[in-house]
């Protein structure tokens, strides 16, 4: 599921306090879904240097992402788990 995210946040117009509406499609869901994606600003300190990154809430995943300002989705947090995954880059060969 990570590299549908990662695709879709690459291809958003991410803005400060907007709510943007997807249409998707949820194989445990028949039928179109609309994603709801609540986007806001954050700073954050990230190897010593602050960053600005955007929040995007997302309920009906009940999750929230922190998207580069490049459009890379670097964590998701999953509150009612505890869980924060945290996405890295793998050198190529």
């Amino acid at each position: 599921m990570v590299g549908w995210l990662d695709l879709l946040y690459r291809t958003l117009p991410l803005k400060d306090g907007d709510s943007l509406n997807i249409p998707v499609i949820f194989p445990m869901k028949p039928g179109m879904n609309t994603l709801v994606i609540n986007v806001r600003m954050e700073e954050s300190v990230i190897e010593g240097e602050p960053v600005e990154i955007y929040v995007c809430e997302v309920p009906i995943l009940g999750e929230a992402h922190y998207i580069d300002k490049s459009g890379r989705l670097q964590a998701i947090r999953i509150p009612e788990k505890n869980v924060v995954i945290q996405l890295a880059d793998l050198p190529s060969n």
